[in-house]
């Protein structure tokens, strides 16, 4: 048995297309501290900005930070890339505004 496919509509608004440009700039530093048997602190900052192509779209920036600790350079980036993560999952404010 053939089951017909429902057909689609074109829709009553016409579609919206954005063009965005996307920019990141990510810098880390790292210090280590003697006194806490050489832990490493990574210091990241991540700065994003959004540049329309098209539009009636504003440019929109954000710029964040975060620390993480290790042993090694590389535990410590990763401790603070996922704070990073998590700072992007949770604010309400990161909008595209489309």
């Amino acid at each position: 048995m053939v089951e017909k496919l429902p057909v689609l509509h074109k829709p009553k608004t016409p579609a919206i297309i954005v063009c965005l440009i996307t920019r990141w700039r990510e810098t880390v530093s790292y210090e280590t501290n003697a006194d806490l048997n050489n832990v490493i602190t990574a210091n990241m900052t991540l700065e994003i900005a959004t540049l329309p192509v098209t539009g009636q779209n504003q440019s929109q920036s954000w710029t964040l930070s975060a620390n993480g600790t290790g042993f090694r350079r590389g535990d410590a980036r990763v401790m603070a890339e996922e704070r990073i993560l998590k700072q992007i999952e949770t604010d309400t404010k990161m909008s595209l505004g489309l």
